[in-house]
């Protein structure tokens, strides 16, 4: 019988708070101590791994967490564009292909597609749930607070 760290890749699946986050880090953890190098994998997440690891703030662009281990929190719209330059070769003209109006028009009006264009995302709230205040650090995580009303000065 074959170990999980002889394997390629290795898909942590799961309904939400049931600990993939954590039982990812634990996983890529062991995998980089054996030598392999590991990539932790996640889309629109709340980043968790740099707390785990007490490294950079994951986002968009891999981030070196520790020796052999790394790790990005990807969305489709960033996914798109890494995409768009490396068929386009050229900022300008992905700019020009994808970031016109008519363009995110066309691609809005595709049923299930909203995720996979640029700029049509549902963009993140801005005001604290419990609140209403923006950006507040009572209601929102670390990477984005900003002081409101509510919270401690």
């Amino acid at each position: 019988m074959s170990s999980i760290f002889d394997k390629r890749l290795v898909l942590v699946l799961g309904k939400g708070g049931v600990g993939r986050s954590t039982v990812t880090a634990a996983l890529g953890a062991a995998s980089a101590r054996r030598g392999r190098s590991t990539l932790l994998f996640e889309t629109n997440a709340r980043d968790r791994y740099q707390q785990f690891f007490a490294g950079p703030e994951v986002g968009t662009e891999p981030v070196a967490l520790r020796e052999n281990l790394h790790a990005v929190n990807t969305n489709a719209a960033a996914s798109l564009r890494e995409y768009g330059l490396m068929v386009l070769r050229f900022e300008r003209v992905y700019k020009m292909v994808f970031e016109n109006r008519l363009t995110k028009h066309f691609l809005r009006a595709i049923p299930g597609l909203d995720d996979y264009s640029p700029g049509t995302t549902p963009p993140r709230p801005t005001t604290g749930a419990a609140c209403g205040t923006p950006l507040c650090s009572t209601c929102r995580p670390a990477a984005t607070r900003s002081r409101c009303s509510r919270s401690p000065r």
